[in-house]
């Protein structure tokens, strides 16, 4: 891509004629490519140099979900806010080389991060049998999905499956009154329910778990407004599978709830 952009620059018409433009061309390619190098590699050098990442425990939360806690040094110092996602790479002799996406679980609280993740291949599903100690090189914080965007001190928060990671973490950090409504197929499915539901308490939330199979839609318009009666004057945070995503971003639609007010991470899971 290199070569094919500065050889076009180089040789073509448009370029050759006029040494404004190739001077311009030259220097918007160059802070393009130097954005990736100094996001893609030299920034998360230096702060995996800095932080020096290691596993700090490694607890099962079911059968096939996990959740890895992350310390370091000077952890306080990283701008990573609830919501926000890291690409983890576990420096042992069979995963150094993969990294996989995974939000954070918990709120960074300065001492720690935690990941969950459930088992959906063989990289994630390795995740159990980590040890405590273990390098980690995390590329981040990424992401959007973040309190930064509120636009109301009102909430509500839908989660989907695993999807609860972010929103969980969320909770921890989000002030004012929220409704949380958590989506699964059964009762077992519903990780880190226990702590959302502690959470909840605490911070004089609103939990529902939901529960059952996807048809009929139990977060359908109607369902949504009998949970949720002024939800189109809240800020609505999603995360889920994509099929519960677009079906719920369909249904606020038809709530009227305005696209500011929506905030979503579109979630898939990592093998």
């Amino acid at each position: 891509m290199v070569l094919a952009i500065t050889h076009q620059i180089a040789a073509g018409t448009t370029f050759t004629s006029s040494s404004v433009a190739r001077t311009y061309w030259y220097g918007v390619w160059t802070v393009a490519l130097g954005a990736v190098v100094l996001g893609r590699a030299v920034l998360p050098l230096w702060r995996n140099l800095r932080h020096q990442f290691r596993v700090e425990a490694v607890v099962p939360e079911s059968d096939n979900v996990v959740s890895i806690y992350i310390t370091g040094r000077d952890l306080d110092k990283l701008p990573a806010r609830a919501g926000q996602f890291f690409l983890w790479r576990f420096l042992t002799k069979d995963r150094w080389w993969q990294a996989n996406p995974f939000s954070l679980s918990a709120a960074p609280d300065g001492r720690t991060l935690r990941l969950t993740a459930k088992a959906a291949g063989a990289g994630s599903a390795a995740l159990r049998h980590v040890r405590p100690g273990t390098r980690v090189f995390a590329e981040g914080p990424y992401g959007a999905f973040t309190a930064l965007h509120r636009t109301r001190t009102e909430s509500v928060l839908i989660a989907g499956g695993v999807g609860v990671t972010p929103i969980r973490a969320l909770l921890e950090e989000l002030h004012g009154h929220a409704v949380v409504i958590y989506r699964v197929a059964t009762d077992r499915d519903a990780v880190l329910y226990d702590e959302l539901r502690e959470l909840a308490a605490a911070k004089g939330a609103v939990l529902h778990l939901v529960t059952g199979p996807v048809q009929p839609d139990k977060l359908a318009p109607a369902e949504l407004l009998r949970m949720v009666p002024d939800i189109a004057d809240r800020d609505v945070f999603l995360c889920g599978p994509p099929p519960m995503m677009n079906a719920v971003l369909a249904n606020l639609r038809k709530l009227d709830v305005p696209r500011a007010q929506t905030h979503f991470e579109r979630f898939s899971l990592a093998g």
